[in-house]
């Protein structure tokens, strides 16, 4: 149900704190948000095309009817629970801002922790060609590319539309073409001849278990796209694939290494554990603690 507008008819010019205080409570009020104030100021200082910090600055100023207007629309959408990134159609990640639409997961901090783990990798023994198996938005492909110098990237989807923004992403960060894109699942869009020649395979795939999809946030259950976050009856489904045909592709001791969520790095390691040709090598955790990347290894 739409919820029923609450700001008053901006009068001819409007002040910031005042447009924000009210943002935030109608955003508290709706419940859909646990940080009220800061999707406001973020929804704002998007319309103004400045950043957070020059809109804290700036308070006390004064803008008008038509961007207060453009201001209260997103906040009716937000109170929806429509996701602020998908409003503002961005997301930062690696300290790099990703175009992101419904089309695409929003990129998430703790994938990070997966991005920065291949860097290090790359620090420590060189990288030289990299997979991003179902690469979404592209956020871990172009990131690699842009911080990977000598590196190669390719990337694969199953969705042509998510590719579709994965290359505009691409686009956007200049590396558009040190990325070669394949639409197929996992591993089925790629040529033959690459096989045996990946360095490191990454990915983030859906591996939310059905039973918890229905307890989702609201923001993330009805806007996110359910075929990047649906992994099976226990979240493991595409994982199992990823380990039982990655060894064809990884060259020799070449690196696996996929999130996961909290609760399934015991499942995931005897899974890796039954195959001849790769083993566990690494179990990482993020910056809140919690355990998110399994990294295996292909063995000689």
């Amino acid at each position: 149900m739409r919820p029923e507008r609450v700001f008053p008819k901006p009068s001819s010019h409007v002040i910031i704190i005042d447009i924000l205080l009210q943002a935030e409570a109608v955003l508290r009020a709706s419940s859909v948000s646990e940080t009220p104030r800061l999707d406001a100021e973020v929804m704002l200082a998007d319309v103004l095309g400045i950043d957070r910090s020059r809109l804290i600055a700036s308070y006390s100023d004064w803008i008008d009817t038509s961007a207060a207007g453009q201001f209260q629309r997103r906040v009716e959408r937000r109170a929806r629970g429509e996701p602020v990134s998908y409003i503002t159609g961005k997301r930062e990640f690696m300290g790099l801002s990703f175009r992101v639409d419904g089309r695409v997961l929003i990129p998430r901090a703790e994938t990070e922790t997966l991005v920065e783990y291949v860097l290090h990798a790359h620090r420590e023994s060189g990288i030289r060609q990299v997979l991003d198996v179902g690469t979404g938005s592209g956020c871990i492909a172009v990131s690699l590319a842009v911080y990977l110098a000598d590196a190669v990237v390719y990337a694969t989807d199953v969705s042509a539309v998510a590719l579709e923004v994965a290359r505009k992403n691409a686009d956007i960060h200049r590396v558009e073409r040190k990325i070669q894109f394949y639409q197929g699942f996992l591993f089925d869009g790629l040529p033959q001849e690459l096989k045996g020649t990946f360095d490191v395979i990454v990915s983030n795939p859906p591996y939310i278990p059905d039973y918890e999809y229905p307890l989702l946030q609201k923001n993330v259950r009805e806007f996110e796209p359910p075929e990047a976050l649906r992994g099976g009856p226990d979240g493991l489904d595409c994982f199992r694939k990823l380990a039982g045909e990655c060894p064809d592709w990884l060259a020799k001791d070449g690196m696996l290494a996929v999130e996961l969520g909290e609760g399934q790095m015991q499942k995931a390691s005897a899974l890796l554990a039954e195959k001849e040709r790769i083993e566990v090598v690494d179990i990482v955790r993020d910056l809140a603690g919690k355990q998110r990347v399994i990294v295996g290894r292909r063995k000689a």
